[in-house]
């Protein structure tokens, strides 16, 4: 799916459900369905300042809100690294997607 199959998608959910507007339900559930992979949009390097090669977990969350222009969204997804003696840091990327 990509983002305007999902606007034209909402478009015709909102005319069928007219005075229920589909917008919210679809930012919850469908964007997620279009976001790109960390392999696509790029994930953090990771480098420890006590000159061990870090280990540990990365993780990341998502949180979309509409984006400026129509049809548009804003990703923020949140990275969160955990090195092996569990310390911890985190940084958020933004990811404009269809605007």
């Amino acid at each position: 799916m990509t983002i305007s199959s999902l606007n034209n998608l909402v478009s015709d959910l909102n005319l069928a459900f007219e005075g229920c507007q589909a917008d919210s339900w679809a930012q919850a559930n469908l964007v997620s369905q279009v976001l790109p992979t960390p392999a696509q949009s790029g994930s953090p390097v990771l480098t420890d300042s006590c000159g061990s090669s870090p280990a540990g977990s990365v993780r990341y969350t998502d949180s979309v809100a509409p984006g400026a222009g129509s049809g548009g969204y804003l990703v923020t997804r949140t990275w969160q690294v955990v090195d092996s003696s569990g310390a911890t840091n985190s940084c958020a990327q933004i990811l404009a997607l269809g605007q």
